[in-house]
């Protein structure tokens, strides 16, 4: 099951658009406030009928309306959705359920909110029941996966009885296992403790507890364990691996907390757990957006009027991959500056001096502009070559 494409107008900030969406991966990327999020609610409340003020008409519109269309088997499925209020205090709107209620076992979604928080495990429960209302439900919630902890140590239990675990269930455990060090190979699944249910990891040689990770390693894991653990939940008859999920995986700020290293990395992570599904997330990192195929990011902008569109690639075969990042954080990413301020009125400073040949006011700017640059940067040379045309050479 994929998302072909979808058609928003008068929705959220966003007055007319129409995306196709490729079948594997789709980066959304943009300035701050270009509709990134407001594509992915609309994305999931297709699939949900259950009422929510999350999306909202446009003030300049009448009335909000966005159209889908989903492959499944070969077939196309159409979904029209409308939105009425614009106000907060007005109602909740509720969807049309016009897609087949069984899709939405097919989605999963991890909203920007991605806490993982210690809980202790006293005993370990069951498989919760997923069926498609309960699912269509959590569609809309935010994220909440508390249980991580306690499906592993229950599949972990299992694990050493032979056939109580289904092939699917004993693969996807082994997933599981390597996804504690999938982003970096110095970490790794250790034991869990048998008297406190307390899941230790080998990390840099030493040992630490599942939740002691920084807040961006644990945001991965939330995403990967996340998504193992429901579709384990979802699918019991058959069970399914993960790796064979040709549904739809949604990630609002997929590089949340991460360290930039790890941003780039994880575009390939996705597609190694999940190489059959769909994944469309939003994003601010530069780093995915280098590392991603053309046809594999969205990039959205603004144009004089404010309205939403999507902007050319600057290469059909490469994307982004030969900008450097401070190319993507203007161009694409919208901001106005990477510099101080500081760094930019000192510069300021030189350049007026060289302008009224004021040697003695460009030595001085240059002596702080030498300090605040980075030890290899070239402009420190072509600054003391401008330097010397005045007589102001540095010793």
């Amino acid at each position: 099951m994929k998302v072909t494409e979808i058609k928003i107008q008068g929705i959220g900030g966003i007055d007319d658009i129409s995306i196709q969406l490729n079948p594997g991966l789709n980066l959304i990327s943009g300035p701050n406030g270009v509709g990134k999020t407001t594509i992915l609610e609309c994305i999931i409340h297709s699939f949900s009928p259950f009422g929510s003020k999350t999306i909202r008409r446009n003030s300049g519109h009448s009335e909000g309306k966005w159209e889908i269309s989903v492959s499944d088997s070969g077939q196309i499925y159409n979904s029209h959705e409308r939105r009425q209020f614009f106000h907060p205090y007005e109602g909740e709107e509720f969807g049309t359920g016009n897609l087949p209620r069984l899709f939405t076992k097919k989605v999963v979604i991890f909203k920007s909110n991605r806490p993982l928080n210690y809980v202790p495990v006293h005993s370990i429960e069951r498989d919760p029941d997923s069926n498609e209302n309960t699912i269509a439900q959590q569609l809309l919630a935010e994220t909440y996966d508390n249980d991580i902890k306690s499906w592993f140590l229950g599949r972990f239990l299992w694990s050493a009885h032979e056939n109580l675990l289904t092939q699917e269930q004993i693969e996807n455990f082994e997933l599981a296992k390597e996804c504690f060090g999938i982003i970096d190979e110095n970490v790794s699944f250790k034991a869990v403790n048998p008297t406190t249910h307390e899941i230790l990891l080998h990390s840099f040689e030493k040992e630490i507890y599942f939740e002691y990770l920084s807040s961006g390693y644990k945001s991965v894991l939330i995403m990967l364990l996340g998504l193992i653990k429901q579709i384990e939940y979802r699918f019991k008859d058959p069970t399914m691996k993960v790796r064979d999920f040709d549904g739809i995986l949604l990630i609002d700020e997929a590089d949340m907390h991460l360290h930039p290293q790890w941003q780039g990395k994880l575009v390939k992570v996705l597609k190694h757990v999940v190489p059959n599904a769909q994944i469309i997330a939003t994003t601010h990192s530069p780093h995915m957006i280098q590392a991603a195929e053309p046809n594999e990011i969205i990039p959205l902008n603004h144009n004089e009027f404010q309205q939403v569109f999507i902007r050319e690639l600057p290469s059909s075969v490469y994307g982004f991959q030969g900008w450097t990042i401070e190319e993507i954080l203007t161009d694409v990413m919208g901001l106005s500056e990477t510099k101080s301020d500081l760094y930019l009125d000192t510069l300021n400073n030189f350049e007026i001096a060289l302008s009224q040949e004021n040697s003695e006011d460009a030595k001085n700017a240059f002596e702080v502009l030498d300090v605040m640059l980075h030890p290899k940067n070239p402009l420190r040379t072509i600054l003391k070559l401008q330097l010397a045309t005045m007589g102001g050479e540095m010793s």
